[in-house]
């Protein structure tokens, strides 16, 4: 069973993952194309750009649009909520897979994998095998280093010191030691906390006073820029993900630029670029490279390319322009992800209902197979707090339980076959002082309590173990078309405006035939409610655009997915929709039939043409339950 938890756990990962390598490759090309066009400028501009594309790595845009998600945001309409649609399936290519249906009893019992379980366990084991690879080359390098740091004899004294201490204090890095080795290595700065230099014994006498000066130069301003931290950094990435092959290339493109800009700044402080070439020449003679990335010397890149920019290439700086070109690139890059996650973390839709504390229990309860064929039904009386549930499927009870809309499949995954197949009668009460101080509350408050309940009865009997998670489902957006809404905004009773859900009004009359339709109101405001006052007309009064957006749901043509309200209206409206061709409300006594012939619109094409609405596509966040474990109910 852990062998299956941990092969569910890592598959549910892989979409993720793939979200993430899909928007660093992007950022990296995209930075490979603003580094091309900025490649007369200045090395250390290209340098930190691609710093970032490494870091990008590191930091999934999800932790920026987590940050956007705790902004506040505006209610979005129309062609915003377009964009976050767009945005989210090129940002997001790779949806989350459905979680299979395992039955909970092979789970207890069978500690076996399926072949295609065993495809995560593979691909995990592949990459920390990969992982382990390269921690092995690293530490094997690491080791010649320490051993040439072990054998190296600090000096505190002479030219080479003085000459140190000089270009400390001009280019301002300080507390570099000195150590002077006799292993044939080419000078460089090593360590990252506490950086030293090493210099090989016997390079000072081939060199000119000017070429060694330069050559310290160069690795003072590598210790000023902290390189072998950022490249430290890198490494770290190259680690995690080595099977990309971009982080390779990365890593060429941040050697080679970071060489080219520290000849940049060599030369402008010793002015003296034949010197600097020089140098580098006889110290490349003399030694061999540095086996360890984060180990800044003065190779690591193309040496005859160097040398001829370090003695033709005089490096642009950027204009104001260019400066703000790059700034907003930068803004938009940082930005992006917050403004998605302020479209994104729109409070979850059709949300699941958790308890904040203790949950409250059935006093006594009992769950039987059923043996009826009626249709399933549930029953809750909060006057002496009792639930009924006929010919009920576990599945169904549990989505009751935690306030999972009927349609919406895809909030509850997971389980046996027997949740959809087997059905059940329950019959439940609560104690006395539970009944009375439900009996205190408001409807909608009463009615969580006796889920609630349903919750612990299911925990309790069923074993019932859920585990939550956030994902983008299909649903349907509710916006304002173009040229407006064309409704009328009607006020109401505050104790109206404050309910959470519309009662059940009953219908209104329907019209004579060929007068106008209009809307009665009834005495002390208007009754809340979407109705159907005609063989095709639906009236809707005083009704908010979430209540639309919850009722347009049973229209849908599949029923699966969610209307979500997206319009930012407010208000409380009237409306009536002619010719339309309703799903579920039937006709109110005494209404005449529609005729074959009638010719009739679907309710979407309606929203637009007469109310000034219109619903897309989209995917909304939702939260949904993933069943880890259920038995069937102990029987009493």
């Amino acid at each position: 069973m852990i062998l299956q938890e941990l092969s569910a756990a890592i598959a549910d990962v892989w979409p993720a993952l793939a979200n993430h390598l899909w928007q660093s490759t992007v950022f990296a090309l995209a930075v490979g194309f603003v580094a091309f066009l900025l490649r007369r400028h200045e090395a250390r501009i290209r340098y930190s750009l691609w710093l970032i594309a490494s870091a990008k790595f590191l930091i999934p845009f999800s932790l920026l649009v987590a940050v956007g998600g705790r902004l506040p945001h505006p209610q979005y309409v129309g062609s915003q909520t377009a964009i976050y649609s767009v945005l989210d399936s090129v940002g997001q290519p790779f949806t989350q897979a459905s979680v299979p249906q395992v039955p909970s009893q092979r789970l207890m019992s069978s500690s076996k994998l399926t072949s295609f379980e065993w495809i995560p366990m593979a691909v995990a084991m592949v990459w920390l095998s990969g992982v382990a690879v390269v921690l092995l080359v690293w530490i094997t390098r690491w080791k010649r280093i320490f051993k040439v740091l072990q054998n190296a004899k600090k000096v505190e004294s002479g030219v080479e010191v003085e000459l140190l201490r000089e270009l400390e204090g001009s280019i301002g890095a300080q507390g570099i030691d000195l150590l002077v080795s006799h292993e044939l290595l080419e000078p460089g700065i090593f360590g990252v906390l506490r950086p030293v230099l090493i210099w090989p014994a016997g390079l000072s006498v081939r060199l000119e006073d000017d070429e060694m000066r330069a050559i310290m130069a160069h690795e003072v301003v590598h210790r000023n820029r902290m390189d072998n931290l950022t490249a430290a950094l890198h490494m770290v990435v190259e680690a995690i993900f080595w099977f990309h092959p971009l982080v390779w290339w990365i890593e060429h493109r941040l050697i080679e630029e970071r060489e080219q800009a520290c000849d940049e700044a060599v030369v402008g402080i010793v002015k003296q670029p034949a010197s600097y070439a020089e140098g580098l020449l006889k110290a490349c003679r003399f030694c061999v490279e540095s086996p360890l990335l984060c180990n800044s010397g003065i190779t690591g890149a193309d040496l005859n390319r160097r040398l001829q920019k370090i003695m033709t290439s005089r490096a642009q700086k950027l204009n104001r322009n260019r400066k703000l070109g790059l700034a907003l690139v930068g803004s938009c890059a940082v930005l992006g992800p917050v403004m998605f996650g302020m479209m994104l973390f729109n409070p979850s839709y059709a949300q699941i209902l958790h308890a904040n504390g203790p949950r409250p229990s059935f006093e006594v309860a009992t769950i039987k197979p059923s043996k009826s064929d009626e249709m399933p039904s549930m029953l809750w009386d909060r006057r002496d707090g009792r639930m009924s549930a006929t010919h009920i499927s576990l599945r169904a009870l549990i989505k009751s339980a935690y306030n999972i809309r009927a349609p919406l499949d895809d909030q509850l995954v997971g389980g046996p076959a027997w949740l959809d197949r087997d059905t059940f009668d329950v019959e439940a009460k609560a104690d006395a002082s539970t009944v009375a101080s439900m009996n205190k509350l408001g409807l909608m408050d009463s009615l969580q309590q006796f889920q609630l309940m349903l919750q612990s009865l299911l925990e309790e009997r069923c074993q019932l173990k859920l585990n939550a998670t956030m994902k983008q489902l299909p649903a349907y957006g509710l916006v304002v078309a173009k040229g407006g809404p064309k409704l009328k905004t009607v006020e109401v009773p505050d104790e109206v405006a404050s309910s959470r859900m519309p009662p059940p009004p009953p219908p209104p009359p329907p019209p004579a035939k060929g007068a106008a339709p209009t809307i009665s109101q009834p005495k002390g405001g208007p009754f809340p409610g979407i109705n159907q006052t005609g063989p095709n007309q639906v009236t809707g009064t005083a009704v908010r655009m979430s209540w639309l957006a919850n009722w347009l749901m049973t229209q849908e043509p599949d029923g699966d997915r969610l209307v979500v309200d997206q319009t930012g209206l407010r208000g409380n409206y009237d409306f009536v929709l002619n010719g339309v061709s309703v799903k579920s409300l039937s006709a109110p006594p005494g209404a005449t039939p529609p005729q074959p012939d009638e010719l009739t619109v679907s309710m979407f094409t309606a929203l637009q043409g007469q109310l000034g609405l219109r619903v897309i596509p989209i995917k909304a966040p939702m939260e949904v339950l993933v069943i880890e474990r259920v038995d069937k109910p102990s029987i009493n």
